[in-house]
């Protein structure tokens, strides 16, 4: 609503020139969302979505780059992505931290009272900038605007205990030679005491040295998760469990949760688990669950477990999904987190977004039981169809030759069209790589001409699931006949991505199970070393967050919100 509401002024009161500059319309309506729930629900609420905003744009990043504002495309549509709309708004985020807040509005005001019902080009934003902040911002308009990318971080921090020394080294990984300029800070504790080192990067690697009295608790590399980046941060353990135990800013405690799901042993699971069961804010519970799904320990299932009935109802959303990690056919004691999924699934949940994410996991798990519980559930109705879409997911990601049939028959015309478009992934799903991967390749040809454009779009994608070139010319016939431009590219790039993968659908299949199976054979040896190392020195206890002094005291965030929001593209 906040997203439409601005369009009032971004959109309407003044009106980009042409496409390209749509940004002026797009990337301001989605930082006023942010500017809005900071009003309404306070920082962390509205720093949360801003990271979920910031997971959108690097999702697509991996798949292209381009300068936000582009003059190449093959129709309009093609413009209006998530560089247009989350990057376009993260931007705007780091322009009011350049500028602080005092000139950031003066120049918004500006800009708008200026450019009052005409129309503007991302210059006139610019000159309005320079104008009221009274210096030149071209470089910062050029890196950011004009050019594609981010800057990819690594960091590493080392204390010299001798000498009362920390050192930040900061170091720009971005393929190419483009090097960043920018401002930031690095946020250290020390005797309690927050203090912000401000930092300048302008080249490829820094060094910078920080003389503290003691070695700190917290070393925070841009607090508040400001800069559109990348990171990668080496630092002790005990360094990322004080963050996550009394960082001030909620984002800060997300981003701690959300590393230690990378350092699975004993001592990541403690701090995670007492983030999951203490944290004032939401945001942090449901990014802990997460990051104990990813580690895919039992000892993580217990706290997972021990969850289950967490008063949030987005935490439980978290809690249901994470489950889904623990895949009953590579751990027999996954069996738990089946049989929970199992139990939850029949009795349902007060939200019905936990119970579609219950419904998905019980058929991520492999249960043995999930066709036969799956099946009843997909009559029942909700929001946007959302638990019997979610169901069919679940039957997709069974990989049980009965679920075929089930699937198949959801794909009927009077379905929802989200019931539809869920159909037809989880059948491209369960077909890759088996005896019914040409069955479901007709089917799903059949699908590239539904009424809906997304269910169009999903079709084309789950045919590159089934990788089968065949499929290329029927493809290619759908999108010589689409209106749509957006499906037009989805359909172009299906096209391009078999033609990459070819018919090795089967050997792929195959390999990414092979993967899983090496994985969990990983976490399972990582346990059994750690019972061992604990056995041989009965007499020290584990590394954990207990080693790091108490948390400080921190004002607790007000309201409630769920973790990192999904992702949809917005459309004006």
């Amino acid at each position: 609503m906040a997203h439409e509401l601005a369009h009032q002024w971004w959109g309407d009161l003044l009106t980009c020139r042409e496409w390209p500059e749509a940004w002026l319309n797009e990337g301001f309506a989605t930082y006023f969302e942010y500017v809005w729930r900071t009003h309404a629900h306070g920082r962390d609420e509205a720093d949360v979505e801003l990271l979920g905003d910031l997971d959108g744009y690097l999702d697509e990043a991996g798949e292209y780059q381009r300068p936000i504002v582009c003059r190449q495309f093959e129709e309009p549509i093609d413009l209006f992505d998530r560089h247009l709309y989350e990057k376009g708004g993260r931007v705007l985020h780091m322009l009011r931290q350049e500028l602080g807040d005092a000139v950031f509005w003066r120049a918004i005001r500006l800009y708008a009272e200026r450019h009052a019902r005409g129309s503007v080009e991302t210059r006139d934003l610019a000159r309005a900038v320079e104008e009221a902040a009274g210096r030149n911002l071209d470089r910062f308009f050029h890196q950011w605007i004009d050019q594609s990318g981010h800057p990819e971080l690594e960091c590493t921090w080392q204390w010299d205990g001798d000498k009362r020394v920390g050192s930040l080294r900061v170091e720009q990984k971005q393929e190419g030679d483009k090097v960043y300029e920018f401002a930031t800070s690095v946020r250290v504790e020390v005797g309690g005491q927050e203090r912000d080192e401000p930092l300048r990067i302008s080249e490829r690697s820094h060094t910078f040295e920080l003389r503290l009295p003691e070695a700190p608790m917290q070393v925070v590399f841009d607090p508040g998760d400001v800069l559109l980046k990348t990171l990668k941060f080496d630092k002790p353990r005990p360094l990322w469990a004080r963050q996550l135990a009394a960082a001030r800013l909620g984002v800060d405690r997300v981003l701690a949760a959300r590393a230690l799901a990378d350092k699975p042993d004993a001592a990541a699971v403690t701090a995670l688990r007492a983030a999951l069961e203490t944290d004032a804010f939401w945001a942090v519970r449901a990014t802990a669950a997460t990051a104990l799904g990813k580690t895919r320990r039992q000892d993580a299932l217990d706290a997972i477990l021990a969850a289950r009935a967490q008063a949030h109802p987005r935490v439980r959303r978290a809690v249901a999904a994470a489950l889904g990690e623990f895949r009953v056919d590579l751990d027999p004691g996954n069996a738990r987190a089946a049989d929970v999924l199992a139990t939850w699934v029949q009795e349902g949940d007060p939200s019905c977004f936990v119970e579609a994410n219950a419904a998905l996991s019980l058929g991520r798990v492999h249960s043995p039981r999930a066709v036969e519980i799956l099946t009843p559930v997909l009559g029942r109705r909700a929001y946007m169809d959302m638990i019997r879409a979610r169901a069919l997911e679940g039957l997709g990601a069974t990989s049980d030759e009965a679920a075929y049939p089930i699937v198949d028959g959801a794909i009927t015309r009077s379905a929802s069209f989200q019931s539809r478009r869920a159909a037809v992934t989880a059948l491209g799903r369960l077909a890759e790589g088996t005896a019914k991967a040409r069955q479901a390749r007709e089917r799903l040809e059949a699908c590239l001409a539904d009424a809906d454009f997304r269910v169009r779009m999903d079709a084309a994608s789950a045919l590159v699931e089934i990788g089968d070139v065949r499929s290329i010319p029927a493809i290619e016939r759908a999108r010589a006949g689409e209106l749509d431009g957006r499906a037009k590219r989805r359909f172009r790039n299906a096209v391009m991505q078999l033609r990459e993968k070819g018919s090795g659908g089967e050997k792929l299949r195959k390999l990414g199970e092979e993967v899983e199976r090496l994985r969990e054979e990983s976490v399972r040896l990582r346990e059994r070393l750690e019972k061992v190392e604990a056995q041989s020195s009965p007499g020290t206890a584990p590394p954990g967050p207990t080693a790091v002094p108490a948390p400080a005291k921190r004002p607790r965030p007000g309201g409630h919100r769920t973790g990192r929001k999904p992702i949809v593209p917005r459309r004006r």
